[in-house]
């Protein structure tokens, strides 16, 4: 058990220094977020309008006449008194939930260990573990909640590197233990 979240733990840490370069130091996300216009009317109209924070859409239902006729479809985040978490709260966050997620995969990976033999099946496995979750995710994303492709498929690289870098040390962790009996 020590092994397993030893694993989980320095393959969170890989995975939200990873995440920590792609916000900071390596621009990734510049090209998926937009800023509205300084002094937007939009903004203006949002603090004006809206009291609570929540997720808005318009138009919100086909079934409404009046907003059926309307040329585009927005969605959006909207928190009157500011964002409520700092950064470092954030990153911890991260790390709880890549740790966690990792803690699962690596528990799961104990059921088949003996059959992973080499370093690249352990490396295969836990990174489709990592793929499934965070494909799952993101193209719910963008099914329901209508978010660009071009934010899917960047989030995506961005998660797939982590998890790679996290399915490296996993897999150098964990290995199988042969038992061999002597007669």
């Amino acid at each position: 058990m020590k092994k397993l979240l030893l694993a989980s733990l320095l393959g969170a840490s890989a995975m939200i220094i990873w995440q920590i370069l792609t916000w900071t130091i390596i621009p990734l996300h510049q090209y998926i977020y937009s800023a509205f216009p300084e002094n937007s009317t939009i903004v203006n109209s949002y603090q004006k309008e809206l009291h609570k924070k929540g997720t808005y859409h318009f138009p919100i239902s086909k079934t409404d006449k009046a907003i059926t006729d309307q040329p585009s479809f927005i969605t959006s985040f909207y928190y009157p008194q500011g964002n409520d978490l700092s950064l470092i709260f954030k990153i911890i966050i991260g790390f709880v939930i890549d740790f966690v997620t990792l803690l699962f995969i690596t528990f799961a990976m104990q059921g088949v260990i003996d059959m992973l033999d080499h370093f690249l099946k352990r490396l295969l496995l836990v990174s489709l573990f990592g793929l499934s979750a965070t494909t799952a995710i993101y193209f719910y994303m963008w099914n329901w909640m209508h978010f660009p492709m071009h934010f899917i498929a960047l989030m995506i690289v961005e998660f797939l590197i982590g998890w790679l870098a996290a399915a490296v040390i996993v897999s150098f962790m964990l290995k199988p233990v042969h038992r061999y009996i002597v007669p």
